[in-house]
């Protein structure tokens, strides 16, 4: 099954499928009445986080659009890979076995790098995994999926630049269960950390991930291991 579902998004990697595609968003939206998609306005790259790279200007919302398409294709195949492919943990960083559990359940992830200025509905991915007991946390999707029903805890810390506003909502399934909010509005070189934990009961396959509540007006840091930007839960025996 996950061979063929794999095999069928490899297809939908062709120009001829993404333009046919496009054209019939496009013509719907004219129906809809829905306004012409543009192009967003170019921002400045804070200086802490500017490389001196360019950044890359689209030349039309076709362009943009086609990146996004090949890109959210891409995430569901290693999503979907990853599902079959990550091992199974069965000791700690050190050496040592865990003791007084059979089956644990816990993790712990975070950014790798920073974000620019998250639109609204954005799903976090915190892409590195330093624990994944019970393979729950998958790190191409940034989603949590319980393996069994219990009692879990999860909490996270979220960086954000200066000059700008961040909202993140942490969801079980569809359900929103807490958010935090960060504001630098009127100071320049100021950056904000947020945190919040819950302590919910979860179904066997229930899902559990973090995503925005707005249009950032900044950005998300996590460059360092003193603005690190993680996500972590754990069952209660």
């Amino acid at each position: 099954m996950a061979s063929t579902t794999m095999s069928a998004l490899q297809s939908l990697r062709d120009e001829t499928i993404f333009t046919q595609f496009y054209e019939e968003v496009v013509e719907k939206a004219k129906q809809m009445n829905i306004d012409d998609a543009v192009l967003p306005r170019q921002g400045s790259i804070p200086r802490k986080l500017d490389d001196g790279t360019a950044a890359h200007n689209f030349l039309s919302c076709a362009d943009m659009y086609r990146k996004d398409f090949y890109e959210a294709l891409d995430l569901l195949l290693a999503v979907i890979k990853s599902r079959f492919d990550q091992p199974e943990p069965s000791s700690l960083s050190n050496g040592k076995r865990l003791v007084g559990t059979n089956n644990p359940v816990a993790f712990y992830a975070y950014m790798s790098k920073s974000e620019q200025n998250p639109s609204n509905h954005h799903m976090v991915i915190f892409d590195v995994i330093k624990t994944n007991f019970g393979r729950g946390y998958n790190g191409h999707s940034g989603t949590f999926t319980a393996p069994t029903a219990g009692i879990y805890v999860f909490t996270w810390t979220i960086y954000t630049g200066d000059h700008g506003r961040c909202e993140f909502g942490i969801y079980v399934n569809d359900d929103i269960m807490s958010s935090t909010f960060g504001e630098t509005d009127d100071d320049v070189a100021d950056y904000d950390s947020d945190s919040g934990t819950i302590v919910v009961a979860l179904n066997a396959h229930d899902d559990v991930y973090i995503r925005s509540l707005m249009a950032c007006t900044t950005f998300i840091e996590s460059i360092r291991w003193y603005t690190r930007t993680t996500f972590a839960g754990w069952k209660l025996d």
